[in-house]
């Protein structure tokens, strides 16, 4: 995800970081040492229950800081650099566990002949398709809430929401999420069309087919209708540019898996904002 910054690799980022502030933190405590092992008493203890001068010399000459410091910033240093090192063999040998290497590649972009339409797909998966299912989902979750007669039914309600896995929606949306906002691994070209397409053939659609039900499901109550009258407006005008912006990618042969030229969309219909109203008026 290098479009996210040049420091979009935050673990690395920060396990190098952890090197240089390592170092510093053994010195203070190397400068430490000899007052600590003043109190210790560990000098007397080395005199009166160490017969042998020859151990007592080596013991001694290790308690002195100026042989600590820079002992113990050459061992920490080294053991450091190769911890750093195991870590970055583990991670250039095989992609973590929970991503499929098929999905997921470190550098995408590099994979695709032209780096632009990688980049143009990304964008609009950020701007338009993430916003508008995040809309819907959080449109959903107001309407389980407002139906739920506790806080803790609602929690119930919410979570079943979130885990209904008959729902190709989530499979799809929680590849783009994780392959788009994860910290290391970015989601491939082949799998991002292939995530769009799903999302726009009917998965989308029913997901929000869904949320339609629920809200007229708490039809009868008044408060209900009011309190996720701001919620639906939001998703209401993300769906509609998600709808208008998708028109110029089904359109672009260099999008093979979306190409569908001359056809409508799958995403649904432009939502007028004033069906909700007009939709209460006639209740």
């Amino acid at each position: 995800m290098k479009w996210l910054g040049p420091h979009w690799r935050t673990w690395r980022t920060w396990r190098r970081a952890m090197m240089f502030i390592l170092w510093p933190a053994i010195l203070i405590v190397s400068l430490n040492i000899e007052n600590l092992s003043n109190k210790l008493g560990l000098s007397f203890i080395l005199t009166e229950y160490i017969e042998d001068k020859r151990v007592i010399s080596v013991l001694e000459f290790f308690l002195n800081p100026w042989v600590q410091i820079p002992t113990i910033l050459i061992l920490g240093g080294s053991l450091a650099i190769w911890i750093d090192r195991l870590l970055r063999r583990a991670e250039e040998r095989k992609p973590p566990i929970f991503h499929d290497p098929r999905k997921y590649s470190y550098d995408p972009r590099s994979e695709v002949s032209d780096a632009s339409s990688y980049d143009e797909l990304v964008g609009f998966t950020l701007n338009y398709v993430l916003p508008a299912c995040v809309s819907q989902i959080e449109l959903q979750k107001s309407i389980l809430r407002d139906l739920s007669a506790t806080d803790k039914l609602a929690q119930y309600a919410i979570e079943g929401l979130e885990k209904d896995y008959s729902l190709d929606f989530w499979t799809y949306y929680n590849t783009l999420e994780s392959g788009l906002y994860g910290s290391d691994l970015t989601i491939r070209f082949e799998e991002l069309m292939n995530c769009i397409k799903g999302l726009e053939k009917n998965s989308y659609r029913e997901f929000c087919l869904q949320g339609e039900s629920l809200m007229i499901s708490g039809c009868a109550d008044h408060t209900i209708r009011n309190s996720v009258k701001n919620k639906w407006q939001d998703w209401r005008a993300k769906h509609d540019k998600l709808v208008a912006e998708y028109n110029k990618f089904k359109s672009d042969p260099r999008y093979r898996l979306l190409w569908r030229p001359g056809k409508l969309s799958r995403w649904g219909p432009a939502v007028s904002p004033i069906s909700l109203d007009e939709r209460q008026r006639s209740e």
